[in-house]
């Protein structure tokens, strides 16, 4: 069974960025990557990649959205994104450690292409 997902964990953001450049390498879209972080990236790695940033506790409104649910912070910032159990335990130490947690989600890099290719089809018009 092919893998659609994956979180990563690291303790310095140079590290963070080598894997963004890699993951960039083997065809990844990079701005289908989230890094959760409990502090917000240094400029550097903001203007050097694209992907999306989240505060690993929730934003404002998650935290206050937490108080009237049964989910903290942290199960809010990442609800849409399903983690399996081990990958919540995962994130939730990483978090607590103060550490960088990469989000990857592994799709066919065919299909990305596609997605992100639009089709002309010339044949069809006759005004050239």
């Amino acid at each position: 069974m092919e893998q659609n997902r994956n979180i990563e964990v690291f303790d310095d953001i140079g590290n963070v960025s080598k894997r963004v450049q890699q993951l960039r390498h083997e065809g990844v879209d990079e701005r289908r990557v989230i890094l959760f972080s409990k502090h917000s990236p240094p400029t550097e790695f903001t203007r050097e990649h694209d992907v999306e940033i989240r505060m690993g506790e929730g934003n404002l409104w998650q935290k206050f959205e937490s108080l009237f649910t049964d989910k903290d912070g942290e199960e809010r910032a990442t609800e849409d994104l399903q983690f399996t159990p081990y990958e919540e335990t995962e994130f939730s130490n990483a978090m607590d450690a103060d550490q960088y947690v990469l989000y990857i989600p592994y799709q066919s890099i065919a299909q990305v292409q596609l997605e992100d290719e639009e089709k002309i089809d010339l044949s069809k018009r006759d005004n050239y």
